[in-house]
C-alpha cells in the first residue's frame, strides 16, 4: 500500500491546499525550501498502524517511565563479581543518549563523523550482540532517546518523529514535529511531543489530535498520565488536560528547567538551571519546597515512593528528601562525579559517578557498591536498570557502544 499524508486534523479541498501552499511559499521563501513547504502542507505521512500496548520491561524510556521518575518497582540483582560487555558493534559510532532496553534488545541513537557530513542514526541492537535495524540520516541535527510501548519504537530527532516496528524497524508513520531535547512520551493510545509546539498524536496512526497553544516553545522532557500532561517551559509549570490540551493550571517557578518535571504521587520535583531542587504539587502547582544545590547541578532528580533523590554537583554527592516536606533524609559523599540522573530500584539507587557505578542503599545512603567501569569516558545521559544488569553508554579502550554490567 502507498503511503497516505494529511495535514492534521480533516482533510482539505484542492482550492484549500493551493491558497495554504502559495501562504507556506510566501513565509518560508527563504528559510528552507521544499522540505519546510512540503511539511507545513502534509505534516504526517502514514504507512500502516502502529501496533502499541504495555511498555516493555525492563526500561522502555528514559527515566523508566511517562512520568519520568528513574523508578523501577522490580529490584536489580547484580551478581557478585559482574563483568562489563560492549553489546553489539562499537567502535566510529558515538553514542550520544540513555539505551532503552526491552527483554530482547537494546535502542539508541548515535553519530559519527562521515566527511563532508555528519551521519546520524537510531540503532537497535538485540541484547545478544545481533544487528537488528537501523535508520541513517545524514544531517547535523540530533536525536532524543527513543520511547518504547507494546510493539513500537517511537523515534524523534530535530523535525520529525517516526513510529516503527520495534522488532524489524518498518516505519508505520511518520510526523514533521520533533527536537532533540524532548524525548517522545507514550501514554495509552496517545504520543505527546515537546518543540515549537507542544503536541499530541494519535500513537496508533501519527494524526494530530491537538496542539497547546498556551504552551510556548517546550524545549525538555514531558511527563504524563493517562489524563494530564505536565510540562516545564520559560518559568512556567504546566498541567494539561489530555484529552485536549486545555490548561487545568499553570503556575511560575523560581527558576526555569534545562530538563523536564518528574512526576510523583503528591509531588512534581524539578532540578532548575542554576540547581534549584524544587518541589510544587502535584494537585495545582503551588510550593511545596526548595533545596539550592551548587549552580552547575542541573540533573533531573528521581521520585519513589515519597522520597526525592537528587545529584549534587560540587561536590557531588547524592541526597534524599521528603517529597512532602523537603526534610534532609541523607546526604551522601560521592568524591568526583558526572552529570547523571540517579535510577531507583524497591532497594538501591544507582550513581554513575564518573569512573564508577555507585549503589547506595536507598534508607541510609550507604554506598553499598561501587563498580568500577574501566571507561575512557563517560556519557552523560543516564543508566537502564534490568533484572541482572545494568546498561549504559560509554567508551572503553577506544570503543564506544552500549555497555552492559552484570
Amino acid at each position: 500500500m502507498l503511503p497516505s499524508t494529511d495535514a492534521g486534523d480533516s482533510p482539505i479541498s484542492r482550492r484549500a491546499a493551493l491558497a495554504a501552499g502559495v501562504a507556506a511559499v510566501s513565509s518560508l521563501a527563504g528559510c528552507g525550501g521544499v522540505d519546510e513547504i512540503r511539511d507545513a502542507l502534509n505534516p504526517r505521512t502514514y504507512h500502516s498502524d502502529a501496533e502499541l500496548g504495555d511498555p516493555p520491561e525492563p526500561w522502555p524510556t528514559p527515566a523508566h517511565d511517562a512520568l519520568r521518575t528513574g523508578y523501577r518497582d522490580t529490584e536489580t540483582r547484580l551478581p557478585d563479581d559482574p563483568i562489563i560487555e560492549r553489546v553489539g558493534p562499537g567502535g566510529g559510532d558515538f553514542y550520544e543518549g540513555p539505551p532503552m532496553v526491552d527483554s530482547e534488545a537494546v535502542y539508541a541513537p548515535i553519530w559519527k563523523q562521515a566527511q563532508p557530513e555528519y551521519v546520524r542514526a537510531f540503532v537497535a541492537t538485540g541484547r545478544n550482540g545481533d544487528a537488528r535495524w537501523r535508520h541513517d540520516w545524514s544531517e547535523s541535527s540530533g536525536a532524543a532517546a527513543p520511547t518504547l510501548h507494546g510493539e513500537t519504537a517511537f523515534l524523534t530527532r530535530a523535525g520529525e518523529t517516526m513510529a516503527v516496528d520495534r522488532r524489524t524497524g518498518e516505519i508505520r508513520w511518520r510526523y514533521a514535529a520533533g527536537t532533540a531535547h524532548s524525548t517522545p512520551t507514550a501514554v495509552g493510545d496517545r504520543l505527546y511531543l515537546g518543540g515549537k509546539s507542544l503536541l499530541a498524536l494519535d500513537g496508533v496512526t501519527g494524526e494530530r489530535l491537538w496542539t497547546a497553544d498556551a504552551v510556548p516553545d517546550h524545549a525538555g522532557e514531558l511527563a504524563a498520565t493517562e489524563d494530564t500532561v505536565v510540562a516545564e517551559s520559560d518559568g512556567t509549570l504546566f498541567a494539561l488536560d489530555a484529552a485536549d490540551g486545555a490548561v487545568r493550571w499553570q503556575a511560575e517557578i523560581e527558576q526555569a528547567s534545562y530538563a523536564g518535571p518528574v512526576v510523583g504521587a503528591e509531588t512534581i520535583a524539578l532540578m532548575g538551571s542554576d540547581g534549584l531542587l524544587q518541589a510544587r504539587s502535584r494537585a495545582d502547582g503551588s510550593e511545596r519546597w526548595s533545596v539550592q544545590f551548587d549552580d552547575a547541578a542541573q540533573n533531573p532528580p528521581a521520585v519513589a515512593d515519597g522520597v526525592v533523590y537528587a545529584v549534587e554537583e560540587s561536590p557531588f554527592a547524592c541526597r534524599a528528601y521528603d517529597a512532602a516536606t523537603g526534610e534532609a533524609l541523607w546526604d551522601t559523599d560521592l568524591g568526583v562525579g558526572s552529570d547523571d540522573r540517579p535510577a531507583v530500584d524497591p532497594k538501591r539507587v544507582y550513581v554513575p559517578n564518573g569512573d564508577t557505578l555507585d549503589v547506595l542503599d536507598r534508607e541510609s545512603g550507604e554506598i553499598r557498591r561501587r563498580l568500577t567501569l574501566d571507561l575512557d569516558t563517560f556519557s552523560q545521559h543516564g543508566i537502564a536498570l534490568a533484572d541482572d544488569a545494568v546498561f549504559f553508554v560509554g567508551t572503553r579502550e577506544g570503543e564506544s557502544g552500549v555497555y552492559r554490567v552484570g
